[in-house]
């Protein structure tokens, strides 16, 4: 297994533990934000007015973890993509020095063909790869800044 190979498994298993582990916090912080709920219902809260609550509590509780949870998958996407892009690199690489190692005289390696100019610009344009993930990250910053507002705008719906 290459070593690209085990970086992507090292990612993937990252990734998996970060959302686990994010799954497992947004339990415990729902258990410890339900404990005033529960204290304020004995002293006499009704109980719509609890569920009331309980449910904003849990929509921006959600929210929040939920964008930690997208924000994880749109790095790890950005990350195979990288992997994907480094990977493209190192075939152009090998070809570019297979072709250069069977040409046949020096003064045929100095001067490059038209079709070795052409891979060679199309060598230096961004891979497709690479305008994905620049043309994702304004989509990931949207998606951060729309979660966390999304609890404010429902909560201003409900108090309206």
């Amino acid at each position: 297994m290459s070593w690209l190979n085990q970086l992507e498994v090292i990612k993937d298993t990252l990734q998996t533990a970060v959302d686990t582990t994010v799954t497992r916090i947004e339990e415990i912080h729902i258990a410890i934000a339900n404990m005033p709920l529960e204290q304020l219902e004995k002293s006499g809260m009704t109980a719509i007015e609890k569920t009331r609550a309980k449910e904003r509590q849990q929509e921006l509780i959600s929210s929040i973890y939920g964008t930690i949870r997208a924000v994880n998958a749109k790095v790890g996407e950005l990350a195979s993509d990288l992997f994907e892009a480094f990977e493209d690199g190192q075939h152009a690489s090998q070809v570019h020095k297979t072709k250069e190692a069977t040409s046949a005289s020096p003064a045929e390696a100095a001067a490059p063909t038209p079709a070795q100019a052409e891979a060679a610009t199309a060598e230096a344009r961004p891979s497709p790869a690479d305008e994905a993930s620049a043309a994702e990250a304004p989509a990931v910053e949207a998606a951060v800044a729309e979660a966390s507002e999304a609890p404010a705008k429902k909560g201003a719906r409900k108090n309206a």
